[in-house]
Formats: structure tokens, sequence, C-alpha cells
């Protein structure tokens, strides 16, 4: 395998130049020159530390493709990103380091909202859609409404409930021999009733615990509910889609685009509102993103 010293690209055997920039190809790619932009250069204060850099693969693409995502992540200050040649799937490996992969992958997932969900037709450029299904599109946002807990909390609530009523009911039923389950007698049979019901008795005690707490979630979900009304007609007014794109320049990959509004939404509300919770405050940029922004 063949390396080019500019583009951190790994070419198949017997070629000699780079297909993207020209540059004549090398044997070994110099790890140095790889991570020679990387914050964690401070700490990585020796060699045998750069040679435990840790890459993980983040898609698996055609070479074109997998060029394209190289340098979007070298752009995004990922320098450390690569492509490899996998010669058994036939495809090509983007790998960046574990620290960044998070980033890396969600710039990879805009970058197919952007390029392939939206611009996918049966002449395009990028071959049959079939070949790019595997490109990592990782979840971005963890945060659960509350309204979304609140129905969890309910449901367990009254399966928690239901198994445990309806555990005693059978259990009573079989103490009064209207049906045999267990057959036992004696010390065997107390102990059976000790156990069992004690487990489908506390079945009921955290149902019961779990239905007051969901009155506590309602009531919290509906002052959520009412709060991300307010703020979002608040963005309504404060921040229009010209006033975002006046904010930063234009003149940018669009996959980056949506990482540099997102930000601008988030900083707005962050002046505004310093207190609210940094995933709930990531949760309502990106949905006023969305909003104002819809994936065509």
């Amino acid at each position: 395998m063949s390396w080019c010293p500019k583009c951190k690209i790994e070419f198949p055997e017997g070629l000699t130049e780079c297909s993207d920039c020209g540059n004549m190809l090398v044997d070994k790619l110099d790890k140095l020159d790889t991570l020679d932009k990387l914050d964690t250069l401070d700490t990585l204060d020796t060699l045998d530390k750069l040679d435990k850099l840790i890459l993980e693969p983040v898609a698996y693409v055609d070479e074109e493709i997998a060029q394209r995502l190289v340098k979007l992540l070298h752009f995004s200050e990922i320098p450390e990103a690569i492509m490899v040649f996998d010669s058994l799937n036939q495809s090509y490996e983007v790998q960046v380091g574990r620290y960044n992969y998070k980033k890396a992958a969600d710039l990879i997932r805009i970058f197919k909202e952007n390029e392939f969900d939206a611009n996918y037709n049966e002449d395009s450029d990028f071959g049959t859609e079939e070949e790019y299904t595997e490109i990592i599109v990782p979840a971005t946002n963890t945060y659960v409404k509350t309204s979304d807990r609140y129905k969890d909390n309910l449901s367990s609530a009254y399966t928690f409930l239901i198994c445990g009523c309806f555990g005693l009911l059978i259990l009573v039923l079989d103490d009064l021999g209207i049906i045999k389950l267990w057959g036992m007698s004696g010390i065997s049979r107390i102990l059976l009733n000790v156990v069992i019901g004690g487990l489908f008795l506390g079945f009921i005690i955290i149902g019961i615990s779990s239905l007051r707490y969901s009155k506590t979630l309602k009531k919290q979900a509906t002052e959520e509910e009412e709060f991300t009304t307010k703020l979002i007609a608040w963005l309504n007014v404060n921040l229009t889609i010209e006033s975002i794109e006046d904010s930063y320049d234009t003149n940018i990959p669009e996959e980056m685009k949506y990482f540099r509004r997102v930000e601008i939404i988030k900083k707005k509300l962050e002046d505004s509102y310093s207190n609210l919770d940094e995933e709930y405050l990531v949760k309502i940029s990106d949905d006023y993103y969305n909003n104002l922004f819809p994936t065509a």
C-alpha cells in the first residue's frame, strides 16, 4: 500500500501518484505530519504516545466519497482522518481518532443528509443508493422530553400494578384450591406464599410509587411544553434565517453550515437563557434549525 503525504489517503499497490493532488506516493505516512494540528499534541509528548493513536473506521464508502469525506474532516479540524482500502469488502474505510469519533460521525451524518438523501437520483454521480447505506448516521442528541418520560413511567407503573395484582390473585386462588399450580403443603406452601407473595406485593408498591411520580412528571411535562413553545416563539422574533446567514462566512462546505447555524442558534439562547440544561438547549437549537432549514 502507498500513501499520499498531503491528502493522507491510502492507495492500492501499483499506483505512484495521488489521483487527487498529483503528489508522489510514499510507502509510509509520517504520523507527525498527520497529527500536526491536533489539540491533543500537548499531551502526546513522545513518539511512543503518538504510536498509540487509535484510529477507528467511521464510514465505509467508495474511493470518490472517501476522498471527499477526508477533505471535509481535515477542514473540520480532524487532521488525523485517513482513508484505507479494505480489500475484503472492496471499499474504503474512513478512519479517525477515537477522541474525534463522535464529531466525525456527526459531520458524516450531515454530509449524507445533504448529499445523498437530498440530491440522490438515477443519474447522480454518487452511483446507486445501496452503495451508501453503510455510512454511519448516529444519533446526535440524547435529550428525552419530559412528556416521553411521563409516558414511559406511566406505562411501567401500570405494568407493575397489573403483574402484582394478577400474581397475588393466582397465589390466593391456589391457596383456596380453586386452581392447582404448585401442589405444595405445610411449611413449603407457607414459604412459597411468603416469598412469591412478597415479590408480587413489591410489584404493587413499585407501581403505586411510579403512579405518584407520574403525576409530578405530567406537571413538569406541561410546564416544559409551555416553555418550549415560548422559546420557539422568542426565536421566531429574534432569530430569522437572514440574521443567521449574515452571522457567518457562507463560503464553506454545505455540510459545515449545519454546525455553524446550530451554533448561532444555541449562542442566541445561551445569551438570554443562561440556566438552560445543555442537552435541552441542543435539542431546541436542533429543532429550530430543522424548522428553518428543512431537508429537501
